[in-house]
């Protein structure tokens, strides 16, 4: 289900009529009329989309999208209504109903419906509230004070109360049951959530920037495809093997490539290349990498190198066969100039979107 098109709040009834027909906002821009200011149901959709798109990869869509629609919905509460309009110096009398007096947690209400919907099992409504308690501040624990997860479900409960008009035809247009795609084993689940939570975080992040910074949003590249890159690839490595001398050393070498070739083609799992020094084992590798992914519908080649000593020549090699724009280079060692050299791939950086990456275990 795609909320970001086709999506709209039927009328409401009573008292939730009238506050249906206020304008709730999620962020504001300095000196901007309040017509400028992003509004809060577009907020939820756009970033309910984007998570979608980025967990439909591990079969998480409808979770995403689900976290999504609800991490800001208690933005709808007078009290962060009042505090767009009063920072920036306009009347907020119309906002004066149920206030505090205080700024609003906004990342509360929607834990808290998602724990009052998804409560057979109770699980599902508790990992969709880990997702959007924590988008701010990080995953929570469920025990340790004022942070933690039981503790906010427990007293952010006036918050959402205060908005449950708000999100009622949102949560109305929810799906009923929510499964898993994995098993609920620790080692499963565990990775699973952070999987989904990095899709909620990354959604949100964007699109806030895409309104709160649309510059620094523009700078963002679009990379092609592993399919194109491999077309890339394939031509210069020809280019580069028709160029060698027939020698004992260049044979074995092209025997390595042909079994990483071959080995490609195998079922998705975990395999070694043992190759000497001078064996061409960044090339062969990147060969098998290529034509591994594409095999088995991936979008990404990962570099992780343990020191960075070796990494920066790695790196350089790969630019030679993809271009450096389409590598992005992500460890301690990267000199401030070189950012500068290249503001695109830092923004990358930012959450690895892009077909390559050559990086650290550490990072």
């Amino acid at each position: 289900m795609n909320l970001h098109s086709g999506f709209s709040i039927p009328p409401l009834e009573g008292s939730e009529k009238m506050s249906a027909t206020k304008k709730f906002y999620a962020h504001s821009l300095p000196g901007e009329a309040p017509e400028k200011w992003q509004g809060l149901e577009e907020h939820l959709k756009d970033v309910a989309s984007r998570a979608e798109s980025s967990a439909a990869i591990f079969n998480s869509a409808s979770w995403a999208n689900t976290a999504g629609i609800l991490h800001d919905i208690g933005k709808a509460h007078c009290d962060f209504q009042r505090y767009l309009l009063q920072e920036n110096g306009l009347d907020a009398s119309e906002h004066d109903d149920q206030r505090t007096g205080s700024r609003v947690n906004h990342s509360g209400a929607g834990a808290v419906f998602a724990c009052e919907k998804w409560n057979s099992p109770r699980i599902i409504g508790k990992t969709l509230a880990y997702l959007i308690a924590g988008h701010h501040a990080g995953l929570p624990d469920w025990h340790g004070g004022r942070d933690s997860l039981s503790y906010r479900l427990e007293n952010e409960k006036p918050v959402a109360e205060a908005v449950r008009g708000y999100a009622a035809e949102f949560l109305a247009s929810l799906p009923a049951k929510l499964m898993p795609p994995v098993s609920f084993k620790p080692e499963f689940y565990h990775f699973w959530v952070r999987m989904l939570y990095s899709c909620l975080v990354d959604a949100d992040f964007l699109d806030t920037e895409s309104f709160m910074d649309a510059a620094r949003n523009d700078q963002r590249p679009e990379f092609p495809s592993l399919k194109e890159l491999k077309k890339r690839f394939d031509q210069r490595l020809k280019e580069k093997v028709s160029k060698v001398a027939p020698t004992f050393l260049n044979q074995v070498r092209a025997d390595i490539l042909e079994a990483c070739r071959i080995a490609a083609q195998q079922s998705s799992g975990l395999f070694s290349l043992t190759v000497p020094t001078g064996g061409g084992k960044t090339l062969s590798g990147t060969a098998f990498a290529i034509d591994h992914a594409i095999r088995h519908g991936k979008s990404r080649v990962i570099y992780v190198i343990p020191f960075t000593s070796i990494i920066e020549q790695t790196a350089d090699v790969l630019r030679k066969f993809f271009d450096s724009d389409n590598v992005v280079e992500h460890h301690s060692n990267i000199a401030p100039d070189k950012e500068m050299e290249s503001p695109q791939l830092t923004l990358a950086a930012e959450n690895w979107d892009a077909p390559v990456i050559v990086t650290t275990s550490v990072q």
